[in-house]
């Protein structure tokens, strides 16, 4: 399943995706899609069954997580 995150600021967004990486998750920034959100102009798309696997240890190092989503590949939007 693929997933998106947002996220308050990029910082938030980039310190994420370093950490997803060390944990051996597929991630792909993007740009945020105006329609989840209007906050940070980056997202991230993950390769994940479980949210809360990559939400828990973001949490954990100190990154927000504004919102996730499930991405519908078919449609190209979440």
């Amino acid at each position: 399943m693929k997933l998106i995150f947002t996220f308050p600021n990029a910082l938030m967004a980039l310190k994420c995706e370093r950490l997803i990486k060390t944990h051996g998750f597929a991630v792909t920034p993007r740009a945020t899609p105006r329609a989840l959100s209007n906050e940070c102009g980056i997202c991230l798309l993950v390769v994940a069954d479980d949210p809360e696997a990559i939400a828990g240890p973001a949490r954990a190092a100190g990154v927000e997580i504004v919102r996730h989503f499930t991405f519908r590949a078919e449609s190209d939007q979440p």
